[in-house]
């Protein structure tokens, strides 16, 4: 029923790891460019979420960022990328990308490595952006109480990058 008030258009939902550093910075990203309001975003570790999708389970969007489109369905990892550009008016052209021949298989390799790696990549770029004037750790962050500190997946991360 219209109440008589300009009917607000529905926006996508996006739900993202919320204790990643990188999908944060990402989500921010999104909200500075999202002019037409037309996302909701969800952390996936909030009451919110498994309330109101309760089919898109902690381990699922662990795994990758979902987007639920206003008529339900929804969009995972790479496939979601081209419907939030479509999305933010700025970038609205660099969907065309996502049809050209071989682009689809590589932005999905390069999604999952990018997510199997957040956090490892999310401890190297906070080193790398620190200033001179933090300390003087070098930009690997190799001190032993910095080590006990990190995940576990963080620690695998770096021995392979060594």
């Amino acid at each position: 029923m219209d109440t008589g008030g300009e009917k607000k258009h529905e926006r996508a939902v996006i739900v993202y790891d919320g204790a990643c550093p990188l999908c944060s910075a990402a989500i921010s990203w999104v909200r500075q460019n999202d002019s037409n309001e037309a996302f909701e975003m969800v952390p996936c570790q909030s009451d919110d979420r498994a309330g109101r999708f309760p089919t898109i389970g902690r381990e699922v969007c662990m795994q990758a960022m979902q987007l639920v489109l206003p008529g339900g369905e929804v969009l995972a990892a790479e496939k979601a990328l081209p419907e939030v550009l479509s999305r933010l008016r700025r970038y609205r052209g660099l969907r065309v990308l996502f049809r050209l021949p071989g682009f689809g298989a590589a932005s999905r390799a390069m999604y999952r490595w990018f997510a199997d790696h957040r956090y490892g990549i999310a401890h190297l770029w906070a080193h790398v952006r620190r200033s001179p004037e933090a300390g003087t750790e070098h930009a690997a962050g190799t001190s032993s109480s910095r080590r006990s500190e990190q995940r576990p997946e963080d620690r695998t991360w770096q021995r392979k990058m060594s």
